[in-house]
């Protein structure tokens, strides 16, 4: 998985919160340790701000920023787009004129990405990402990939880069949007994609 950028302030006011956060537990269990005496063992301390703060953003990045309420509180404007995409591309190689099938597993926390396309003849990985949620356009997701072929791929198939443009629609359920590979391979063409129940 790898970092990807969002054109919104939600991380910062995370962050933010989530030290504040970490300060105040931090004094809670100085405070709740000193009222009940406990003594801790020597190779054992309470944790540090720090470490609480890190603590509470592993969990926010993993589980929390999911949750409906959370998303309200903090304002977190980032799509949860993870799971399983299953569609069509078209290609200028075959003149558009031939739908091929494809399935997209996307893995995603907070702050890291993985988007892996697969088709019968090749398998591409992101590299790099970025989601926009500007108003007015919709969900944008924009990355940088690298597709290897098959064993079955046509030898003029090598291995090479590209980026990906989707847009996802009102509801969520599909992205569509457009590709193009770099050097090597100099081809564009359109995707289309449904999320699998």
């Amino acid at each position: 998985m790898h970092g990807y950028e969002i054109d919104s302030q939600e991380r910062r006011q995370v962050h933010f919160v989530l030290a504040f956060a970490g300060i105040g537990l931090a004094m809670l269990l100085d405070q709740w340790a000193k009222q009940y005496s406990i003594a801790l063992p020597f190779w054992i301390s309470m944790p540090s701000p720090f470490g609480i703060y890190v603590g509470l953003l592993s969990l926010f990045d993993h589980k929390l920023w999911k949750f409906s309420l959370l998303r309200w509180v903090f304002g977190i404007q980032t799509p949860v787009i993870s799971g399983e995409w299953a569609g069509t591309l078209q290609t200028r190689h075959d003149g558009f004129s031939q739908p091929h099938s494809c399935r997209v597993q996307i893995t995603q926390t907070w702050r890291r990405l993985c988007i892996i396309l697969e088709t019968d003849k090749s398998r591409s990985h992101s590299l790099v990402g970025s989601i926009s949620v500007e108003a007015g356009k919709g969900m944008s997701l924009t990355y940088h990939y690298q597709n290897e072929p098959k064993g079955n791929a046509p030898s003029t198939m090598n291995i090479h880069y590209g980026s990906c443009e989707l847009i996802m629609d009102a509801d969520g359920k599909s992205l569509t949007g457009n590709y193009f590979s770099g050097r090597g391979r100099s081809e564009h063409g359109q995707i289309s994609l449904s999320k699998s129940p």
